[in-house]
């Protein structure tokens, strides 16, 4: 069986370097297909920079023939925080040949920026 791997954003541990260096190790395994679920989830109130943080080094560990898959969610409908801090930080790690599966609940028109980039 094949699978994605990843840290939910609400999943670190304060000893996120550890999660990371056995992530990136079973990332090499032939049945890792992709990276995630990753991301920036504010719904239940976790530190929006501890988690662009972490998210930006999880996104250096993607690789770009193989699929991303991202988790972005606000504190409140209508607030573009947490979408905004993603972008800026995908457009800083991310090579834009990147494959990425979205997970959110935000308006289609939203990821225009994401598409166009």
């Amino acid at each position: 069986m094949d699978a994605t791997i990843g840290i939910h954003p609400t999943s670190t541990k304060p000893d996120v370097q550890h999660q990371l260096e056995e992530l990136k190790n079973l990332l090499s395994h032939p049945a890792v297909v992709g990276l995630g679920e990753v991301g920036i989830d504010c719904h239940h109130g976790e530190a929006l920079d501890r988690q662009a943080t972490i998210v930006e080094q999880l996104f250096r560990l993607a690789d770009p023939v193989k699929p991303l898959v991202i988790n972005c969610r606000e504190r409140a409908m209508g607030d573009l925080e947490a979408f905004e801090m993603l972008f800026r930080v995908a457009q800083r790690c991310l090579s834009t040949q990147q494959r990425i599966h979205f997970h959110s609940d935000y308006p289609i028109q939203e990821f225009r920026q994401w598409i166009e980039a």
